[in-house]
């Protein structure tokens, strides 16, 4: 049987481009006309997709694949694309012309307008609009033409165009000055008056013009003047204002006064009459009327002194002037005046002088009460209306008062005030001394400094005299003594006081204890029988004292083993205190070590403890005959065990005794056959 392995050969087409149908879309085709060869005949073609298969959307690609099938079966295949095509272009239709409003600043932008009429084969396309949105727009109706374009996904463009034009509908602003109230020229009746509106416009140009009223820089009558203004823009549109402006007489009337007058007085009169002529007077606007506003009129009767007369002209404004002259009538009467009698009074306390309240002097005039005046005598015066003060020295003061009346005209008189000292010195002694007693001695050598007294007058200071008590420097006895002084000034007062003069026994006993003991003790319990002299004690001021036990043990006591602490105390007649202390340490012969131990008591080679006696902690040092281990034991008084370690490695051990109680210890240490024991005391309080 022949069989066919030889495969086909195929050779596909090129890439290929299909163009939309105006919807959007096409079929892939039929792809025939390929280059087929076979050994055995012509082969069979297949398509892969099928030529009836849709494209759709732009830029829509299919790869399509094309296979040869021989007799034998044989196959071979080849592939290219197939790709969809847009090229209808999209429709664009603009909106109107468009208009826009300036802004406040006379300008705007061309704004966005995607609001168009848009239709293309291939969905939506994009609008671009030139020039852009936010292109501004100048000055008034500026005009801007705007083309939008539509592009579509497949590049193809529409384009449309269509103007917008800024158009100014904004009126200008006009503000006038405020109400105006403005004064009449000099000589004249009325006045010139320059004013200026304020016009703004979104756009430049804008001008204003005077609707009624006066015009700026023209003269103004008196009274109320309306003003109307109108500004007007380029675009035509307008705005309106108006104001007020007052023009017052505001120009005073001249009027001129008669000479000042000076006249003495009538005859037996406080007064005198006088005429004089009436003043002139003018305006610059209309005419003026006189007033008299004080000061009497012509022919009337005017008093002693200085009288103002004061007149008023008054024009139509009623503005008004015065001018005023003075007439002067003079008073020739000397016052009469009457002082207090003579008065004695003490000094004020603590000063050499007194202060003093009398009646003031009485006075009279002709034509009124005249003015009293302290003129002499005394210090630091305080003048009254009917009762005066003053501060008057020790001894006699004359006073003098003098009264003056309206005219200067003055007369005086005078009175003595008398001041006596009658007030003691004054004398404060020194502080309390409190001193502690000589050592040795009931009492003490006490040096004090006199003191000096202050008196009101002179001499107002000096030293004390001693009246009584140990002077300076003396030996004061233990507890309280008074020393007194006196004082006396030059009016003979005299005061006194006291300086009192404290000794303090701050000494305490001494005491002397017997020297400490140490017995050795018997019997079971082993305890000793002890006797010891007894404690001696003195003080300074008591002499010889009698201790007394506080805690211990009497002499002729039994002590027990260990060491017993005896304190002693002295106490003297202030109840300071002294105390001393002694030890009773009983000691037993036997101490029980382990069996097979050997006692080498007094062998100082070996062991040593420190410190002994102990209180709180001891240190046990062996020196060792070999390197060896060995044990370390604490026995108490009676043989029994109280702390044990074996396995000792170290050269020294050191014990915590601060809870064991107070007495005699055995230490044992033991290395091989060799056996070390040493007393240990431990003792506290």
């Amino acid at each position: 049987t022949l069989k066919d392995v030889t495969p086909p050969t195929i050779s596909c087409p090129a890439n290929a481009t299909v163009v939309d149908n105006g919807t959007c879309g096409a079929t892939i085709g039929n792809y025939s006309a390929v280059t087929l060869a076979d050994n055995c005949g012509t082969p069979a073609l297949g398509q892969s997709p099928a030529s009836n298969t849709p494209l759709s959307g732009h830029n829509d690609v299919k790869t399509v694949t094309l296979t040869a099938t021989d007799s034998g079966g044989n196959t071979a295949t080849c592939s290219f694309t197939v790709t969809l095509k847009d090229v209808t272009p999209p429709t664009i239709s603009c909106p109107a012309n468009a208009t826009v409003a300036a802004n406040g600043t006379c300008g705007a932008t061309v704004g966005s307008y995607s609001a168009v009429t848009l239709a293309d084969n291939c969905g939506t396309p994009a609008v671009g609009q030139s020039p852009a949105s936010n292109t501004p727009l100048s000055g008034h109706n500026d005009v801007k033409t705007v083309t939008l374009t539509a592009t579509d996904a497949g590049g193809n463009t529409a384009t449309c165009s269509f103007t917008v034009t800024l158009k100014d509908v904004t009126p200008p602003t006009i503000s006038c000055p405020a109400p105006m109230s403005v004064p009449s020229a000099a000589s004249q009746c009325g006045a010139v008056v320059i004013y200026t509106p304020t016009v703004t416009d979104n756009c430049s140009g804008a001008t204003f013009t005077v609707l009624s009223g006066p015009t700026s820089g023209s003269l103004l009558s008196l009274g109320t003047n309306v003003v109307q203004l109108q500004a007007m823009d380029a675009a035509g549109l307008t705005a309106t204002c108006s104001f007020a402006i007052l023009v017052n007489d505001v120009i005073l009337p001249n009027i001129v006064c008669p000479n000042n007058i000076i006249r003495s007085s009538d005859a037996n009169a406080c007064g005198a009459t006088v005429t004089y002529a009436n003043p002139t007077y003018s305006d610059n606007c209309s005419s003026v009327g006189l007033d008299h506003l004080s000061g009497g009129t012509s022919g009337s009767t005017f008093p002693v002194g200085n009288t103002t007369v004061i007149w008023m002209a008054t024009d139509a404004a009623n503005n008004t002037r015065t001018c005023s002259f003075s007439i002067t009538v003079t008073d020739v009467q000397v016052p009469t005046i009457s002082c207090p009698v003579n008065m004695t009074r003490p000094t004020t306390a603590g000063q050499c002088v007194a202060v003093v309240t009398f009646n003031n002097p009485t006075a009279s005039d002709n034509c009124a009460a005249p003015t009293l005046q302290w003129v002499s005598g005394g210090a630091g015066t305080t003048q009254g209306a009917t009762t005066s003060t003053g501060t008057f020295v020790k001894g006699i003061t004359t006073v003098q008062w003098k009264a003056t009346d309206g005219a200067g005209l003055t007369r005086t008189c005078t009175f003595r005030i008398i001041v006596n000292d009658t007030e003691a010195p004054t004398l404060s002694c020194p502080a309390g001394l409190n001193v502690n007693a000589t050592a040795g001695q009931c009492g003490a050598a006490v040096t004090y400094s006199t003191p000096t007294f202050t008196d009101n007058c002179a001499p107002t200071s000096g030293t004390a005299v001693r009246a009584s008590g140990p002077a300076s420097g003396s030996t004061f006895p233990v507890g309280e003594t008074n020393v007194v002084f006196r004082a006396t000034d030059a009016a003979s007062n005299t005061r006194q006081c006291t300086l009192t003069v404290t000794v303090v026994d701050n000494q305490p006993p001494t005491i002397s204890c017997p020297p400490s003991l140490t017995v050795t003790g018997s019997s079971s319990p082993c305890a000793a029988t002890t006797f010891y002299a007894a404690p001696t004690a003195s003080d300074n001021c008591a002499g010889v004292l009698t201790p007394y036990l506080v805690s211990g043990l009497a002499s002729g006591s039994t002590y027990p083993v260990g060491v017993t602490v005896n304190t002693w105390r002295a106490a003297d007649l202030n109840g300071t205190t002294t105390q001393c202390v002694f030890t009773v340490t009983v000691n037993c012969p036997t101490v029980q070590p382990p069996k097979g131990a050997e006692d080498r008591i007094g062998a100082t080679s070996d062991l040593w403890i420190a410190p002994n006696p102990a209180a709180t902690e001891v240190a046990i040092s062996m020196q060792r005959e070999k390197e060896s281990y060995s044990t370390l034991s604490v026995y108490d008084a009676t043989g029994r065990l109280v702390w044990q370690q074996s396995q000792v490695a170290v050269s020294t051990v050191r014990l915590d005794v601060s809870a064991w109680p107070s007495g005699v210890y055995a230490v044992s240490w033991r290395q091989g056959e060799t056996v070390v024991v040493k007393r240990l005391v431990v003792a506290r309080g």
